[in-house]
This record gives structure tokens, sequence and C-alpha cells, in this order.
């Protein structure tokens, strides 16, 4: 098939894949990281912060997810990049909650179930983000030393 032929970049190979899904868990992770600040400031100046603090990290949780599948599939030009992205943000949350020595739960708030379903919903949530991005991706394929085209001029015959 040719590279400049409608549907030719859908066939990216496993490597390229997977590096567009690390790239949209790096770049969630920033979405998360900021949310997270943003989200602790505003908590911090209320009352009772403790109250909303299990609702409002679960909106960060899914704004991170909807980010690792956009940007998943920007990088990757399908959307399986996008949810292969969303699996690896779910693996490395709940790898990171392992490693700080807490269970599944996210406290009383959040019990075992509902916090494994909170997990999975980030990749559920991690679709819509690469639908997104699969939309509004610009579609002309960029190929590496390719010449440019320049303007030709036209003579005028007299």
């Amino acid at each position: 098939m040719d590279k400049y032929q409608t549907g030719a970049g859908d066939g990216i190979g496993f490597g390229a894949m997977m590096l567009a899904a690390l790239k949209g868990v790096a770049l969630a992770l920033v979405v998360a990281t900021a949310m997270l600040l943003i989200i602790s400031f505003a908590l911090y100046s209320t009352g009772d912060p403790s109250r909303f603090v299990v609702p409002f990290a679960i909106v960060a949780l899914a704004l991170s997810g909807i980010a690792a599948g956009f940007f998943g599939s920007h990088f990757g030009g399908n959307v399986l990049s996008g949810l292969i992205s969303g699996v690896l943000l779910m693996l490395l949350t709940w790898m990171l909650s392992w490693i700080a020595g807490e269970d599944l739960s996210y406290g009383p708030a959040l019990p075992d179930p509902y916090s494994v379903l909170a997990r999975l919903g980030i990749v559920v949530i991690a679709l819509p983000g690469a639908l997104l991005a699969s939309r509004t991706r610009n579609r002309t394929p960029k190929v590496a030393g390719a010449p440019k085209i320049k303007k030709m001029k036209i003579k005028k015959y007299r």
C-alpha cells in the first residue's frame, strides 16, 4: 500500500504503538499532577476539605484517563494506541498504590469493588479521548526526508 493513500497510517507496528502509548501516559501524568495541584488548592480553601477529597480525586483520575486516551491516540494515529495508553495508566495507578502499601481500596469512602471499578473505568474513559483524537488528528502523512514542494513560477508567453 502506498504511504500517501488514505488509511495507510492505520497499520503501524507494535513498537511504534507502544511508544505512542507511553507518550500518552507521560502526558496524562502531567495532566493528573496539574489537576491534583489545582484541586488541592481549591479544597484547602474550603472549610472541610476531607469531605470532597475522594470525589475530586476520581474526577482527576477520569480527566487523566481521557488525556491518556487522547494523547496516546494522537501520537499513535489509531484508537488502539489510546486504549493501550489507558491500560498502562490503569496498571501504573494500581502499582503505585501497591507500592505505597495500600490495598486496592481508596479507603472507607470507596470500598474494594468500587475502587476496582474506578481503575477499570480509566480504560473505559480513555476510549472517548482516543476517539476524539482520531477525529481531530491531521491525516496527511509526514515522511522524514521527503522533498518539499516548491511553488512553480508560470512563465507568460507572448
